[in-house]
């Protein structure tokens, strides 16, 4: 199993290679492990262990923004529209509301400035293709491995 509290510090830090943060070889082949088989590549998982660590987004996973941008959202609009909006947590559906309520730029920013260019999102919120790992979040995956033992 992985060390859970040698490794919650580099789960909550984005950009920040877990390599710099002190994780053994056996540490990360049990990640790599993991993150495999929630649809990472072996490339990506190297560079991003290694190099240049995960952006925000990538963290989070995409249900989690979803979640947070709704929970804005609701702050700032009427409750019809909050009630709309929460109903549609499929990638796409969620998209297509957001089309119908005039607030693509808002949240395109918002996944911007969490690292997530909006020619990738539009293009992955069109289509919901998004990979378990990018949906459920390096801490999601992270947290379910070490809840299961893996």
């Amino acid at each position: 199993m992985i060390e859970e509290i040698k490794m919650a510090k580099w789960i909550d830090d984005p950009h920040t290679p877990i390599t710099k943060n002190g994780a053994d070889a056996d540490d990360v082949a049990r990640l790599q492990e993991l993150f495999l088989k929630s649809g990472m590549s072996k490339s990506k998982f190297y560079s991003r262990v290694n190099y240049i660590g995960f952006d925000e987004w990538e963290m989070r996973g995409m249900r989690q923004c979803i979640e947070d941008y709704v929970a804005v959202y609701n702050e700032q609009t009427t409750m019809e529209d909050a009630i709309y909006l929460q109903k549609a947590l499929d990638p796409s559906e969620f998209w297509q509301t957001l089309c119908e309520r005039g607030a693509i730029t808002q949240f395109s920013t918002y996944m911007k400035d969490l690292g997530l260019s909006v020619t990738t999102l539009r293009r992955r919120m069109q289509n919901g293709d998004f990979m378990d790992w990018e949906w459920d979040g390096v801490a999601g995956v992270y947290r379910r491995g070490v809840k299961s033992g893996e």
